[in-house]
């Protein structure tokens, strides 16, 4: 009995379109991904455009779209936030030099902390 050898060279049609739909697969994500940030910019942008634009910085504001709008509105946000904190906090370390000084001075001294 002969044997008959068998090569095979390349590869089959079901390789090719496996390998075809995985690439499509890929670009297919790749560009729901793209769409979808697209979209986000977009929305973002509509919601951080300031209603009235008078100084220069809330123009420069309106010009900025996505990532650094967002940056942006959150950093005016966080800065008012510690304002309001740092004015509540000030007003009671005044509140309580006040009243060291009112007992420093019934004690008989004439230490002032407020001017510190």
């Amino acid at each position: 009995m002969s044997q008959i050898k068998e090569t095979q060279n390349g590869f089959a049609l079901l390789e090719a379109v496996l390998v075809i739909v995985i690439i499509g697969l890929i670009a297919g994500v790749g560009y729901y991904v793209v769409t979808q940030k697209k979209q986000a910019d977009k929305n973002m942008a509509v919601t951080n455009t300031p209603t009235t634009s008078v100084s220069a910085t809330k123009i420069s504001a309106s010009t900025q779209t996505g990532t650094t709008a967002a940056i942006t509105q959150l950093t005016k946000s966080d800065a008012s936030g510690e304002s309001a904190i740092n004015t509540k906090y000030d007003q009671q370390d005044q509140t309580n030099a006040a009243a060291a000084n009112a007992a420093q001075t019934a004690l008989g001294g004439a230490y002032n902390e407020s001017s510190l």
